[in-house]
């Protein structure tokens, strides 16, 4: 009789712990065997396209769909880091060595035993197009230190003739009423650039890149220098504007082209030249440049072109109302395309700049 019990206990677990066995969204799956993360490459090229697929294995069974699988880069060219990537691949735009490792981070957690090294080499292609770099300068007519920034910014666009595009975001600020402020300048600083300190000044959207320091014309160039190096245009852009003035509007059908195959967005602007309003820190009759006069994207990020076949082009065209108190015979497009590397991040790839009523086609490297 005991021996019969014995034997119905032990069928009884088998039986139980094959009911039991399996993964399914966040719930730990029954495997004894090491967490393992696989690669199906470990070299790709900085375009922002060539993508890492990664393979998370707990013994022999594979739970990369695993909602509790996630992958974490831990080391950057050296420096350790801590970063939960958005999915399963990678890719990336700036040269470097990466690490990553597996972690299941359900009612279990592990660590995979083995890391994976993937290294991101400089794209071999000649880049086609001419890179800009998209300058966001935030700045009020009530900060009293924003005229040095605008000093750097003027001294840098002529060293830098033709690689910055300049829009200047103005807000009211320490109690000062500014007559160029914009609604969508707080937005920018807060929700995408996580700031809101006076002045600021960034670089393709990037919230690593701002320009305002003790010194901020040598700021300024070793960010533009490090945009141009690290993140090479994939992409140019060509802009066709008309003003009717019966009707107080300007269109503009902007088109993008791509070299490399990836998602873009587009984030548009109108601005304005010579605009002559007192500064705090400065004059009376102190004139403001590249002033943003109206965004054009619904998105703080951009309006989707969506993904861009290499060589192939995207159009969207945009209609502004002219307001009073515009003079358009000073006003310009502005344009910032953006791309990822990731599907989830967009960042400033290219810019351009174009007169009202006029037309420009793609600029291209030489």
């Amino acid at each position: 009789m005991k021996k019969l019990l014995n034997i119905f206990v032990a069928l009884s677990f088998i039986i139980g712990s094959a009911g039991c066995s399996g993964s399914d969204g966040g719930e730990s799956p029954v495997n004894d065997g090491k967490l393992t993360l696989q690669a199906d490459k470990t070299a790709i090229i900085a375009n922002g396209a060539d993508k890492v697929t990664f393979q998370v294995m707990l013994g022999g069974e594979d739970i990369t769909s695993n909602a509790s699988a996630r992958l974490y880069l831990v080391e950057r060219d050296g420096k350790a880091v801590s970063e939960k990537q958005a999915s399963m691949q990678f890719a990336s735009t700036v040269v470097g060595t990466y690490v990553f490792e597996a972690r299941y981070e359900g009612s279990t957690r592990l660590v995979s035993d083995n890391k994976v090294t993937v290294t991101v080499s400089a794209n071999n292609e000649e880049e086609v197009f001419y890179r800009k770099v998209f300058t966001q300068y935030f700045t009020s007519t009530g900060c009293h230190n924003c005229p040095n920034m605008n000093k750097a910014l003027k001294s840098l666009s002529q060293e830098y003739q033709d690689r910055m595009v300049i829009g200047a975001f103005h807000m009211n600020y320490s109690a000062v009423m500014d007559p160029m402020a914009i609604d969508v300048t707080t937005s920018y600083m807060i929700d995408v650039l996580y700031t809101s300190g006076l002045p600021g000044c960034f670089l393709d959207l990037r919230s690593d890149t701002n320009c305002y320091s003790l010194t901020p014309e040598k700021t300024t160039m070793e960010n533009i220098d490090r945009m141009l190096a690290d993140y090479p245009a994939a992409c140019g852009v060509k802009i066709d504007s008309k003003h009717d003035a019966a009707k107080g509007t300007i269109t503009v059908k902007f088109t993008v082209k791509a070299s490399v195959t990836n998602e873009y967005r587009i984030l548009p602007f109108l601005v304005e030249d010579g605009i002559v309003a007192d500064q705090d820190g400065g004059s009376s009759d102190y004139v403001h440049d590249n002033v943003v006069r109206a965004a054009g994207a619904a998105s703080l990020v951009g309006d989707r072109l969506n993904t861009i076949e290499k060589d192939a082009e995207a159009t969207k065209s945009y209609t502004f109302n002219v307001q009073n108190g515009w003079n358009t015979d000073n006003m310009r497009v502005v344009v910032c395309v953006l791309n990822s590397s990731n599907g989830v991040d967009f960042y400033g790839n290219n810019a351009a700049t174009c007169g009202i009523d006029e037309s420009i086609d793609y600029l291209y490297n030489e």
